[in-house]
């Protein structure tokens, strides 16, 4: 029984032909969800897109992640592929602040394709918009406040956690600083929100 992900930044996967001489393929990245995905560079623009062959299955459970620190975004994934005792399938979206998100959740500018995630892990300390502001913007939307938000954050301020439940946060968990627990909270969060919570259909 294998916990899988499938990761996406700013919806960047490409529908190409990995013979299209402007992309070379810099590695695959087995999703252990019967699929590969590819990391390929566009060698005009210098940019890595995720690729995934149209002949293989994309997971379910969407998890929009807005985190700013690229050691974080790794290590969640990390989590999430070592997730070795359950069949939640993840496909993780990841964007990193406030803004880009509220474009992610209401399909504007880039991210007019982009799914409705069924859980957000979010970040209180990002660039232009921070997380609390984040938090009360959807929390006034009617359809994206019955989104669950599980803050992510190093902090442990009291002030910080009473102020992200009068905000109306799903739930608070500050990161480990112990690799061995960080993987195993981010294992716990996604198990129980994807196993055990009975969440809305939109």
């Amino acid at each position: 029984m294998i916990c899988c992900i499938f990761i996406t930044y700013n919806l960047n996967v490409l529908n190409l032909d990995l013979l299209d001489l402007k992309y070379s393929l810099i590695k695959p990245i087995n999703l252990n969800f019967k699929s590969t995905l590819f990391m390929v560079l566009n060698q005009e623009t210098g940019l890595s897109s995720l690729y995934l062959p149209h002949n293989q299955a994309y997971p379910t459970n969407t998890i929009l992640l807005i985190e700013d620190k690229e050691s974080y975004v790794d290590l969640i994934l990390e989590a999430l592929d070592n997730c070795n005792n359950n069949q939640v399938g993840c496909n993780l979206q990841v964007v990193k602040n406030g803004e880009e998100a509220l474009n992610f959740l209401y399909r504007k500018e880039n991210y007019a394709q982009a799914p409705r995630p069924e859980l957000i892990l979010l970040d209180l300390d990002l660039p232009k918009m921070n997380g609390f502001d984040f938090l009360s913007t959807i929390k006034e939307n009617p359809e994206l406040k019955l989104i669950p938000v599980v803050v992510l954050t190093t902090s442990s301020q009291p002030r910080d956690i009473l102020e992200s439940y009068k905000r109306h946060a799903n739930c608070y968990i500050t990161k480990p600083f112990e690799l061995d627990q960080f993987f195993k909270t981010i294992q716990a969060t996604v198990n129980f929100w994807f196993t055990s919570v009975k969440l809305p259909t939109p």
